[in-house]
């Protein structure tokens, strides 16, 4: 409270505050008195020492070992069903599981894809493991074998059969070509390219499609470049697939694109073909009279191509199919189009082939990409469609192991190679182009920063080709890390395509920009490969599921 007492005359007024309480932390505190340390004997520090320890020493005390238990399967670790096999983690060493360890549920830290077993093989407790092993990946090849990889113990797993024996006819192995066979199928597809190239920026700028290319890859043999020998294809593998693609990708985008989807078809069809369906369908997609086109997305499920919302439904012995699916390549243009539905008998899924000219199939719409525009990729709308029973691909539930299978290795090597050539395409008019443009008294390749522009676009393609031929090796040899390296080449060649296809535009300048060169089409085309189902950000949550254990569904 504030007293005032009244002042004298013209004295001020007196105001007298009140005393503070003394609180808390308040009172004031003397001074701190600083006293050296004292020195104390046995311590530089001060400190005093510490003196010895009298009597027995102290007994640590020991626990017994529990005693070693045999290995068991991680919990939780269960394998997910894809058709005929599972996803999962077996073989924890570097070794193969033997058929009579307790199948593939023996889950020891190694990554497969058990989709189908070898013909002949009888499986089960007890059974005898199969002779042989699988061969080193590529990039094992002059390495020393590691000590710990007993060849007793090397026997295969008998479902790590994964993309040679899906692009055989009736389940059989395929025969591996030699490296002579790989070359000449190479020459061919590049002799091809250097005809169809000084066209391919007409059809471009014509939006039209490209059938007289398709025309020359079929007379060069390259239409059936997947098929059987014995039903006039070159029994070709993923090794050589990329090897012609990359060729066709370098020429035209387009192309490569138009053309890796019927020989995507045909091995999707050759895999489980009856001897009649080989004959009406395979010899003639051979010799280039017949495409024979995959029609698998739809417009709900996009990415996920393999989870399609149309059913198959019984009907006189047969099949009916209504409903659309989009993004059929060459749609309109081919004759065959193997479709993806669920199956009419339950789960699971089934591969019918569908006639272009069949009652109740029309198209729709327009291809209007920014890219790859000589194509025809539109919808296809199935309207009531009967479907004989003598063309179902293989038997009913068939279908998810040939996505998995055939399907899926095919494409994604293909696609990969095809954006190789787009890529290494942007980087020879490059090369081209800065060495012949004028630029102040000199060319632009005089100038450091295009020289190092044009070293690092030579190793981004060097590094996905190298990464495109090390998967296709590894799938043909049925190496069970085949799986990742599979998708890793298809992420790695679109973002590659994309990264070198930019640099060339800045690398050339605004002419570039312009349609005066090429490098704008390689630029517009290399931005397709990397949204094509399954897109780069689904693949890259596979890898990473494969890579840490993880069942893919």
């Amino acid at each position: 409270m504030v007293a005032a007492e009244p002042a004298a005359a013209g004295g001020l007024l007196q105001v007298q505050l009140p005393a503070p309480r003394a609180r808390r932390g308040n009172v004031p505190r003397p001074p701190p008195v600083h006293r050296e340390p004292r020195p104390r004997p046995g311590d530089r520090r001060g400190r005093p020492a510490r003196a010895p320890r009298r009597g027995p020493p102290r007994r640590l005390r020991h626990r017994p070992c529990p005693p070693a238990a045999a290995p068991r399967p991680h919990p939780g670790r269960g394998a997910r069903r894809l058709g005929a096999g599972a996803v999962g983690r077996a073989a924890g060493d570097d070794r193969h599981q033997s058929p009579g360890a307790g199948g593939p549920d023996d889950r020891r830290g190694r990554r497969v894809i058990a989709l189908a077993a070898p013909p002949g093989w009888r499986g089960g407790p007890g059974a005898a493991p199969l002779d042989g092993r699988l061969p080193d990946p590529p990039h094992a090849a002059g390495r020393s074998r590691p000590a710990h990889r007993r060849e007793d113990l090397a026997a295969p797993h008998p479902q790590l059969h994964v993309a040679v024996q899906s692009l055989s006819p009736k389940g059989e192995p395929a025969v591996a070509l030699t490296d002579e066979a790989r070359n000449a199928i190479a020459d061919e597809a590049w002799g091809v390219a250097e005809k169809i190239k000084p066209s391919a920026a007409s059809l471009d700028a014509n939006r039209a499609y490209p059938g007289d290319h398709l025309d020359a890859l079929a007379g060069a043999g390259l239409a059936g470049l997947l098929i059987p020998p014995e039903h006039g294809g070159k029994g070709g593998e993923l090794t050589s697939l990329a090897l012609a693609c990359e060729a066709v990708g370098w020429a035209d985008g387009s192309t490569g694109l138009v053309h890796l989807l019927p020989l995507c078809g045909s091995a999707t069809i050759g895999a489980k073909a009856t001897p009649e369906q080989a004959e009406a369908w395979l010899v003639p997609a051979a010799s280039g009279d017949s495409l024979a086109t995959l029609a698998f997305s739809e417009r709900a499920t996009g990415a996920h191509f393999y989870m399609p919302e149309i059913k198959a439904e019984r009907s006189d012995g047969g099949y009916v199919l209504n409903g659309k699916k989009s993004f059929v390549t060459s749609g309109g243009h081919a004759d065959l189009y193997p479709v993806l539905v669920n199956a009419s008998g339950g789960e699971g899924l089934d591969v019918l082939v569908i006639q272009g000219n069949d009652e109740g199939v029309s198209f729709t719409g327009a291809w209007e990409g920014i890219g790859m525009t000589g194509n025809s990729s539109i919808e296809m709308v199935l309207d009531g469609v009967q479907i004989p029973a003598d063309r179902i691909v293989g038997a009913e539930g068939d279908g998810q192991e040939l996505v998995f299978n055939v399907v899926a290795p095919t494409f994604l090597i293909g696609l990969a190679a095809v954006n190789v050539g787009i890529a290494q395409a942007a980087l020879d008019d490059t090369i081209q182009h800065v060495k012949t443009r004028k630029n102040a008294g000199g060319v632009l390749a005089e100038l450091p920063t295009v020289q190092t522009e044009i070293a690092e676009m030579t190793i981004a393609v060097e590094e996905a080709r190298a990464l495109v031929m090390t998967a296709a090796r590894a799938a043909d040899a049925g190496d069970p890390a085949a799986l990742p390296l599979v998708m890793q080449s298809k992420i790695g060649a679109t973002e590659t395509a994309i990264d070198v296809t930019g640099r060339a535009m800045e690398a050339c300048g605004g002419l570039a920009y312009s349609k005066r060169l090429d490098i704008e089409r390689y630029w517009r085309d290399g931005r397709a490969g990397s949204v094509m189902a399954p897109t780069n950000e689904v693949l890259k949550q596979w890898v990473g599921k494969l890579q840490t254990g993880l069942p893919l569904f």
